[in-house]
């Protein structure tokens, strides 16, 4: 785990047109471009081999695990008949939370095996799957005044949410621009806990949209309790170091 949370960065960038946001940790850069007023999060739930099974749809993930950001992942033993058919389930390992377990057990309970992969201990003992629930921002998004998205993929992998600064219409208007760099920590919930100002964008209400998004901020548990630096672009038009369309 140790070595999955060194030195992981992302940077940001804020355009008219489209707009860019970087999270910088304190021992590593990478950059992370994004152009959104909000990123709203996508479910990803880890599915089985694709090559054993006729049929496995995805279990939903439930709108009050979403509400009080609730993840996990569940461990289940599934009995299958000789069609290949989920005739039974049991929790081997539980997410920790209720309604997740009983999501995947719902869903696997849908699943069918491909006959030829049956194994005898499957129609007694059971196989194990793990189901595992993860909320994710999206990679990137367009809007009619500007676009956000994450250079690096993986870089997303970090937040379970992070919406993104908006860009007042009269800072616009005036062309102001710069750059708010901004030292967070987390709580154990991986929530941002504090916000401390470090360098100003020149432009008190562009430090303020700055600051209220990424109050907002949220890790997944396992990057829960991190400290990072999250500068915060604000640029007119393409910029060198923007995408170009």
């Amino acid at each position: 785990m140790a070595e999955r949370r060194k030195g992981r960065a992302s940077a940001a960038r804020i355009l008219s047109q489209r707009r860019a946001v970087s999270v910088i940790n304190d021992n590593t850069l990478k950059r992370l471009f994004i152009v959104v007023v909000a990123l709203l999060p996508l479910l990803s739930i880890a599915a089985p081999n694709a090559s054993d099974w006729i049929r496995a749809p995805k279990p939903k993930f439930p709108k009050d695990a979403l509400k009080k950001g609730s993840e996990g992942s569940v461990k289940l033993q599934v009995v299958l008949n000789n069609e290949g058919h989920v005739v039974s389930s049991r929790v081997l390992r539980s997410s920790g939370e209720p309604a997740l377990d009983a999501a995947a057990q719902a869903g696997v309970a849908k699943w069918q095996l491909n006959p030829s992969m049956i194994r005898p201990p499957d129609l007694t003992q059971g196989r194990v799957e793990i189901i595992d629930f993860q909320q994710q921002v999206i990679a990137g998004a367009r809007y009619p005044d500007r676009t956000a998205y994450f250079e690096a993929l993986k870089d997303t992998n970090h937040f379970m949410s992070a919406p993104f600064p908006s860009y007042p219409l009269e800072d616009r208007r005036l062309h102001h621009t710069g750059t708010t760099v901004l030292k967070c920590e987390t709580g154990p919930d991986g929530r941002v806990t504090k916000v401390e100002l470090i360098k100003s964008s020149g432009y008190p209400t562009l430090d303020r949209c700055a600051i209220a998004a990424v109050r907002l901020w949220r890790l997944h548990k396992e990057y829960a309790g991190e400290k990072f630096k999250v500068p915060i672009d604000f640029v007119m038009g393409g910029g060198r170091h923007g995408p170009h369309w």
